[in-house]
């Protein structure tokens, strides 16, 4: 079994020469999916960052800004899977050399550093997804202020370097060893005693996994009910549409990552405590289903969103783009000409794009 501090962020570690004959045909069949995983990641989720990237509209709003973070962090992690070691790359197919290139390798690819960081910052945008809808629907007005999009771009990179520092324990533990000529990635404990591991890790994926994600739940939750109010519906019927659009966008991604990850996160947590084996058939499963949800919310868009179905095939069927209807409308389903102001009155900041800076 693993030590816990050496499994702390790689919860998928052994290279083929530990394995047995028998599990080598699995091993392989891994690296399959996981290569099909990285390929989807990155072709579906380059199709989310073209559709926003296509029209500077889209970038005014705090929403659409979102969302393409989110791309950009599942292109990444498509990219990653791709690179570090034990996924598709086996382990003896990735030489450590000696020197700044050895310790790159081995505290930051080999570690998985990029790869579970990136899972975590994926996290962390769902919730503010969710936070960025709560207040659209329920503080509209100051929806406009507090979301502008300098505050959205500074909010984001603060939300990538928080999950970077928090995660960055494995970049200390992980370090080369050279040994008769030849270096290889060996993990060295910072924590003294198992109890005081067993602590860190529970408080490290309470507050990166467990803490943000019941957050991205409960507010969707709440909205969602208070969007099936019929109250609510009289109040704003001609608002509905472009309120439920990004709202159940949001909501099925903070789902899927949830479905996605919780049994990853558990199985890592109760490894920890002896309760279960890492690379066992099972661990496999949960790191398996963590990837896929990288490749997967391109897929809720398309379903859950005309406009991002329509754009997705303009762009892949672009030699018929012409022959498709144009459309009036934004990504979130607004029609454009009502984000303008109407004479003798205003605009209703729970639909508007957040105004540039």
């Amino acid at each position: 079994m693993f030590n816990a501090s050496q499994s702390f962020n790689s919860s998928y570690a052994a290279s083929p020469a530990q394995r047995s004959n028998s599990a080598r045909r699995a091993y392989h069949t891994l690296r399959i999916i996981f290569g099909i995983i990285s390929c989807f990641a990155v072709f579906g989720n380059c199709l989310v960052c073209l559709v926003i990237l296509k029209k500077r509209n889209n970038l005014r709003n705090s929403y659409n800004l979102m969302i393409l973070a989110l791309a950009i962090v599942d292109t990444l992690t498509g990219i990653c899977l791709a690179i570090t070691p034990s996924f598709i790359i086996g382990e003896n197919n990735f030489p450590i050399t000696s020197g700044l290139q050895g310790e790159f390798l081995c505290r930051f690819v080999s570690s998985h550093y990029f790869l579970f960081t990136l899972g975590k910052i994926s996290v962390a945008l769902v919730m503010c997804l969710a936070v960025d809808r709560w207040f659209a629907i329920y503080r509209p007005l100051r929806y406009q202020t507090v979301f502008k999009r300098r505050i959205v771009i500074r909010n984001v990179m603060l939300v990538v370097l928080t999950c970077c520092i928090m995660n960055s324990r494995a970049v200390f533990e992980k370090r080369p060893v050279s040994k008769d000529k030849i270096t290889t990635c060996k993990w060295m404990s910072l924590t003294k005693g198992k109890l005081a591991a067993q602590v860190y890790v529970i408080i490290h994926v309470t507050v990166t996994f467990f803490i943000p994600l019941s957050i991205s739940w409960v507010t969707f939750l709440q909205l969602w009910l208070l969007l099936r109010k019929s109250t609510f519906h009289t109040e704003r019927k001609s608002l509905s549409r472009s309120l439920i659009y990004p709202l159940r966008m949001g909501a099925l991604t903070a789902l899927f990552l949830g479905i996605c990850w919780t049994p990853n996160q558990f199985y890592f947590l109760l490894s920890n405590f002896d309760v279960t084996q890492l690379d066992t058939p099972i661990h496999h499963v949960t790191v398996v289903l963590s990837m896929f949800n990288s490749c997967l919310n391109p897929w809720i868009y398309g379903a859950t969103n005309k406009k991002y179905r329509n754009e997705f095939r303009k762009i892949i069927f672009f030699w018929k783009s012409n022959q498709m209807e144009q459309s009036e409308t934004d990504i979130l389903g607004i029609t454009l000409e009502n984000t303008k102001p109407r004479s003798g009155g205003r605009r209703n900041p729970s639909v508007v794009p957040v105004n540039e800076d």
